[in-house]
């Protein structure tokens, strides 16, 4: 039987075992940072801590699924949709990071992360979703040419 993406029941079991994981690494940074704030450590303001942790939920949880093969449907045009989303935002975010520091705005001040810090670690782990992305999209178009 296969979903409306495309997607057999084996892929649907391990895109479970992806978000079940996604799930457990999201209650982790959470404690984590829980932790920090009662021993009065402060990385980030509240709104850049909840971005970047879940940025960072979503990266993890793609770079597993991808990997896995279940993170794009069949249908090619939405696999370069996303592809091309997350790299547009990642190039916007890179040069938001770029023009701030040339400006001269430092990435911690007061050993908290700034907004040019922010930008720069969500253009980081963006990067890592698009690169992903496009590398095993490759790989996979390389693989059906040799057939």
């Amino acid at each position: 039987m296969m979903t409306k993406w495309g997607f057999d029941e084996r892929q649907m079991q391990i895109a479970g075992k992806v978000y079940i994981r996604g799930f457990l690494i999201a209650v982790i940074l959470l404690f984590i940072n829980g932790l920090l704030q009662s021993y009065h450590l402060v990385w980030a303001s509240g709104f850049h801590q909840n971005v970047i942790m879940a940025v960072m939920i979503h990266t993890i949880v793609s770079f597993d699924a991808i990997l896995r093969g279940v993170y794009f449907p069949n249908d090619n045009k939405t696999r370069w949709v996303t592809i091309g989303t997350f790299g547009v935002l990642s190039l916007v975010l890179w040069i938001i990071t770029i023009l701030r520091g040339s400006q001269g705005a430092l990435i911690f001040e007061l050993n908290t992360l700034t907004s040019c810090g922010f930008s720069l670690v969500l253009a980081i782990m963006f990067t890592i979703t698009t690169s992903v992305g496009i590398i095993v999209e490759l790989k996979e178009k390389r693989r059906d040419n040799e057939k």
